[in-house]
């Protein structure tokens, strides 16, 4: 059996799903209702029983974007919601724990939630990665100095992009920013910490797309707008960037499946820059990252690998 924990809207599971129907059995669970867990752990044997089913060592999981959900569908008060929460995380992340342990399971919703940039920009330094000088600060001082270094700097989340309601006021990120002198100048001597990085002058972007031990790639020509030049996700719709097949040197694909194997995950989306000078600088990866776009536009049929490897 295999079992695909998924969103309810999550089009890149449908296509997975459209290769397995008729050739295999599969149950789908959607984070968006209640499922049936029953976990039992004693000192003869441990049994794991989702939505009744027996978990059997020869059935397979895929964690695409979701976890388990056991909120029955009823209104809670937010302060009993909020502690629900907190034990619904916790048996996630024992369950994934084992699972991974255990059974055959791809993606990983705990390392989306446990995803650091800064732990990962030290991980790809120390598998040979090239990295944007960094500086994360509390001290105005201290950025000044990093500024008067590089000159060209940019900011951006340290984790989640936020969107923020307050009074009558929505604050939104707008993802990866330009920095500034007379932006610096306003800040305080001490402030909350801000994630600071060199710009690094591209030649390409390139998406890279994990699943196990394969590794598909994507060059984005984001230098061809000036709404992408300084990021792609800045999505230009009335001039998109060209997008292509490419295929990585051997030394970085060893280098991606080495860093995929010291942070213990098995399929994920990485972002690259390729500089003017052929340098590969590593920018962050995504646990849980999408394929269809580099799928469609390169022909690389990603979602029937990840179907033929669950059937296998």
């Amino acid at each position: 059996m295999i079992y695909i924990i998924t969103e309810n809207s999550d089009s890149s599971t449908d296509k997975v799903l459209s290769y397995l129907i008729g050739n295999i059995d599969f149950v789908r669970i959607n984070n968006d209702r209640f499922t049936k867990i029953s976990y039992k752990i004693s000192n003869n044997e441990i049994i794991i029983k989702i939505d009744k089913k027996k978990l059997n060592l020869t059935d397979k999981i895929w964690i695409r974007r979701a976890r388990f959900s056991f909120f029955p569908n009823f209104n809670i008060d937010s302060v009993i919601n909020n502690y629900l929460s907190k034990e619904e995380n916790s048996i996630n992340k024992s369950l994934e724990l084992f699972l991974k342990d255990n059974y055959d399971l791809t993606g990983s919703y705990l390392k989306e939630v446990e995803n650091y940039k800064l732990t990962n920009l030290v991980i790809a330094r120390n598998c040979g990665f090239k990295i944007p000088n960094s500086l994360i600060t509390t001290s105005k001082k201290d950025i000044l100095l990093f500024y008067k270094k590089y000159k060209n700097i940019i900011t951006k989340d340290i984790r989640y992009s936020p969107t923020l309601k307050y009074k009558d006021y929505i604050y939104t990120s707008n993802g990866t920013l330009k920095v500034q002198k007379k932006d610096l100048n306003k800040l305080k001597k001490s402030f909350f910490p801000i994630f600071f990085q060199q710009e690094i002058k591209k030649q390409i972007e390139i998406r890279v797309f994990i699943f196990k031990k394969k590794v598909f790639s994507m060059a984005i020509f984001s230098q061809s707008s000036k709404t992408t030049s300084l990021d792609y996700r800045n999505y230009d719709k009335k001039n998109p960037n060209r997008l292509v097949p490419f295929n990585l040197p051997k030394q970085m694909k060893n280098k991606i499946l080495k860093f995929m194997k010291l942070i213990d995950l098995n399929t994920g989306s990485i972002d690259l820059i390729l500089d003017p000078k052929g340098d590969y600088y590593f920018l962050e990866i995504n646990p849980q990252g999408q394929y269809d776009w580099l799928s469609e536009n390169c022909n690389y049929y990603i979602e029937q690998t990840i179907a033929k490897y669950l059937m296998k």
